[in-house]
């Protein structure tokens, strides 16, 4: 099982290649009706894996592993393109490793030696620039020879080349190589299906492009419902969900999360498997450098990207405003990463695709909105402040609760019982001088009673506040507890003890104490606890932003997921 998922196995990418029916059916459609396509899409986004796959899907090598493919909608279907493709050859090429129209020539002769085309090739004597070594063809004669074979066998010829950002670095006659692949109608059976990231995809958009008659195709997520029956099946539905959210649903990352779980025998999503993951170096080291530090997105891209890790579901003006950009360059970068896949859109609001890839963009950048973006790295304690001013809002709202608690402190119960009465008083746990308050009393007596009289005494406590310091009850019934207050006053003293009683007249006293706070301060507790938790509030200052951010992403996730 734990090599199930293989983001870095060309073969067993192929079985698992998951999720990408409706971009294939859209690429043959195109190809049927004639149409050279640029495909689009981040880097290690699948575009040569689509490639080969649409490939072997033309040349019918795909038929040795259809049974062994894991989307099975993906089985069905492959037979009734190769119906609509019947008429059709195909070859790959990629230019990664090409820098000169002769090494682009013989990759593609080799390509082509089964077609039967090249049996005579003509020799010319131009020397290859970079080698010195003869060239069997030059690429026009052989697009010429192929043509020519397309037309007499009535075939067409599909040419999938990857790696279009190359042509710019090849050495000569890159822009010769660029005006054949466009040449539409001396090569009208040839059908090209160029593949490219961002810098292709200014160049073919640009004034004056010579691949204004591609049609683009934007390589973007994978179908979800695709992607849980059958990449994600070893995992639990859960998980699945789990992983779906982290990666965006870009198959890539989906490959090394699921590696990932498997292989760690991981069964519970949850913020520690999120912080694992984050901890990955090969996840991180991908998502950093095909996204983050994409060598062929410009700087401005690179900053918004930047600042979304930072600020999601914010809109353009806002995001050009921080930036200091026009809207109408802000608004062409925001497009361009969206139709990528990289960004999405919601309400004219932007943010990142994926969440573990939008929460490693915030660790490993500054926030360009913030006044330290590409400021050198902070010392130590500057990368502790924000725990420290958490800490002294945590501390100082202890403290508010603490104060207000202490001046205003629970009350607790007293009783006195008497052979037929039980006297309860509800008395606080402390006292300070020139306090007022009272007492709540509940008599209840065994027996019906008449002319009760509870005297309360104490050498601190004055309790005629009233007019009397006792209280008179006429009539007590057996079993109807009667509700009673006496209220008192604190006199000063410097005893840290208030002793006092209460007595039903003609009885011996139940004597009890209430501890005297020191400091007079309980009928200006609530405002002092109350500016304390403002100031408390106050501490983390900007720090709340990273709240507000979270709180908006937290609502944004369980909006998205219901």
């Amino acid at each position: 099982m734990s090599a199930y998922f293989a983001p870095n196995n060309n073969k067993s990418s192929k079985l698992l290649f998951t999720g990408r029916g409706n971009d294939l059916e859209e690429i043959i459609n195109l190809i049927l009706a004639g149409n050279c396509i640029a495909l689009y899409g981040e880097r290690r986004s699948g575009k040569t894996l689509t490639l080969e796959m649409l490939s072997m899907i033309i040349d019918g090598q795909i038929n040795s592993v259809i049974d062994s493919l894991v989307d099975q909608d993906l089985r069905a279907q492959i037979p009734i393109w190769q119906a609509k493709l019947s008429r059709f050859k195909s070859i790959y090429t990629s230019l990664q490793a090409i820098r000169t129209e002769a090494e682009l020539v013989e990759s593609i002769v080799d390509c082509v030696k089964s077609f039967g085309i090249l049996s005579k090739p003509r020799v010319s004597t131009t020397d290859a620039p970079a080698t010195g070594r003869q060239q069997s063809l030059r690429l026009r004669e052989l697009l010429d020879a192929i043509q020519t074979d397309c037309i007499s066998k009535s075939y067409r010829l599909v040419v999938l080349v990857d790696e279009m950002e190359i042509l710019e670095e090849f050495e000569q006659r890159g822009s010769t190589v660029a005006e054949l692949f466009c040449d539409r109608k001396r090569y009208s059976e040839i059908l090209f299906v160029h593949t490219g990231s961002h810098i292709w995809n200014q160049r073919v958009s640009s004034p004056g492009s010579l691949f204004t008659h591609l049609e683009p195709h934007y390589l973007k997520s994978i179908q979800v419902d695709a992607l849980r029956r059958y990449l994600l099946s070893p995992l639990a539905p859960t998980m699945r969900d789990f992983v779906v959210q982290l990666s965006g649903a870009k198959p890539l990352y989906v490959q090394y999360i699921g590696k990932y779980i498997i292989d760690n025998c991981r069964t519970n999503p949850g913020n520690k498997l999120r912080e694992d993951l984050l901890g990955n170096i090969s996840l991180c080291a991908q998502i950093e450098q095909n996204i983050f530090h994409e060598s062929r997105l410009e700087d401005n891209a690179k900053r918004i990207l930047a600042l979304l890790a930072h600020h999601p579901n914010v809109g353009r003006s806002w995001i050009a405003e921080k930036l200091k950009l026009s809207e109408i360059e802000t608004g062409n970068i925001l497009t361009s990463l969206s139709r990528f896949g990289t960004l999405s859109e919601e309400k004219a609001k932007y943010e990142i695709v994926g969440t573990i890839i939008e929460e490693h963009g915030r660790k490993i950048s500054d926030d360009p909105a913030g006044d330290n973006y590409k400021q050198p790295p902070a010392p130590p304690i500057k990368k502790l402040r924000p725990v420290l001013l958490w800490v002294s809002m945590i501390g100082l709202l202890a403290i508010s609760w603490l104060f207000y608690n202490y001046y205003n402190p629970p009350t607790r119960l007293e009783q006195a019982v008497y052979s037929n009465l039980t006297i309860t008083l509800d008395v606080p746990e402390s006292l300070e001088t020139n306090q007022e308050g009272e007492y709540k009393i509940i008599v209840a007596s065994a027996t019906d009673l008449k002319n009760i009289v509870l005297v309360f005494a104490s050498p601190q406590i004055r309790y005629d506040l009233g007019g009397e310091s006792a209280v008179r009850i006429d009539r007590i019934t057996n079993g109807l507890p009667i509700n009673r207050q006496i209220k008192f006053y604190v006199l000063p003293g410097e005893s840290q003890a208030l002793s006092t009683s209460v007595a039903v007249q003609g009885n011996q006293p139940h004597e009890f104490t209430i501890a005297r706070r020191p400091v007079s301060l309980q009928r200006y507790s609530l405002w002092i606890s109350a500016i304390l938790g403002l100031i408390a509030a106050l501490i983390p200052g900007k720090e709340w932003g990273a709240v507000i951010t979270f709180g908006r992403q937290l609502i944004g996730t369980k909006q998205k997921s219901s």
